[in-house]
């Protein structure tokens, strides 16, 4: 079986891009054992070194904005001008957010892959309410296969906590940003565990933002995308901006405390693995999130309960989309 990959982030310093592209290396090897699979990054995007039995493209925020038209339809279209009746097209793991006078010209893009698999809720409604497409499915983010069978552990921090995407708009001087860090840096003045979590992304690490405002009282995690998974793991509350700061939460079964990220991710998790709560950054009161995170932080033990449940409710659907591509009639939540 030869098996091309489009859109491989694994050489991101993004803690999420390289969740996923080792979890698509993992899926891909148990859903066809003994593949030959070439992986293509999008910055370097060309046709591939064989001919392909199947095309699958992995979706990443590629194809979701909030303010513009992302840059992965230049790929999709690549891609199926290049390969639609040799191979199928598989486009995976994907957020849909365009702008409204767009959608016509993405369904007309969308509708000739042989599956479209989103990896949020928010997604999966956006096409189902504005397009005729009926190749959609929807499975929790891929990235879940990479801990799955990861042993639980008890919780021994209070509050993990980082930024996200949302710095692309708000600039690195906004004055939430500081109010934000200093919500923390009050909960552990008052002996709350509270860790602040390193996550590089795009404009700029979570740690070396965050860095500048914390306390001593606030320790400062650092390391590896692995590094990320087993500190939240351990938290009774996570909160951040990132949709797989979410989603390796939500593995670790630690419940999350979400903001707005560059689209509709975080909205999305919060409807597929919660939900939990969410706060708009742009608009909190200092005091109101200080209080709101210790409600949030009390409710621990019934979250948990709950997040177990939709762990066991979830998680033969962990590889649903690379196992789709070997089996059209596997259902998702689209089905639920």
């Amino acid at each position: 079986m030869n098996i091309t990959v489009f859109n491989d982030t694994i050489g991101s310093p993004n803690f999420g891009c390289q969740l996923v592209s080792n979890s698509i290396r993992k899926a891909i090897s148990d859903t066809y054992p003994g593949s030959t699979v070439d992986f293509i990054p999008m910055h370097k995007l060309r046709r591939s070194h064989h001919k392909p039995d199947i095309v699958i493209i992995n979706g990443e925020g590629s194809f979701g904005h909030v303010t513009a038209v992302p840059d992965g339809f230049r790929l999709l279209s690549f891609v199926l001008n290049n390969y639609k009746g040799i191979a199928p097209v598989y486009l995976v793991n994907c957020s849909v957010q365009v702008p409204v006078e767009f959608i016509p010209e993405a369904e007309n893009l969308l509708k000739e892959c042989d599956v479209v698999s989103l990896r949020e809720m928010c997604s999966y409604n956006f096409l189902k309410e504005n397009t005729k497409l009926d190749n959609l499915k929807v499975f929790p983010d891929l990235g879940t296969y990479m801990f799955k069978d990861e042993k639980e552990v008890d919780a021994n921090i209070d509050i993990v906590f980082g930024f996200g995407a949302l710095l692309k708009f708000l600039g690195v001087n906004h004055p939430k940003i500081k109010e934000y860090v200093e919500v923390f840096n009050e909960l552990a003045e008052e002996g709350y565990t509270v860790k602040a979590q390193e996550f590089p992304g795009n404009p700029m690490n979570d740690l070396k933002l965050i860095a500048q405002y914390t306390s001593d009282k606030v320790e400062l995690v650092g390391g590896t995308y692995e590094d990320y998974f087993n500190t939240v793991k351990r938290a009774k509350l996570n909160v951040t901006g990132r949709h797989h700061g979410a989603v390796m939460s939500f593995i670790g079964r630690t419940p999350f405390y979400t903001f707005e990220s560059n689209m509709w991710k975080t909205e999305g998790d919060q409807l597929m693995y919660g939900p939990f709560n969410q706060f708009i950054f742009k608009e909190f009161n200092k005091a109101e999130l200080k209080e709101n995170i210790i409600t949030e932080l009390n409710k621990y033990e019934t979250y948990k309960l709950q997040i177990d449940k939709t762990f066991n409710t979830l998680y033969n659907l962990f590889d649903g989309h690379i196992r789709v591509t070997n089996d059209l009639n596997l259902k998702g939540l689209e089905s639920k």
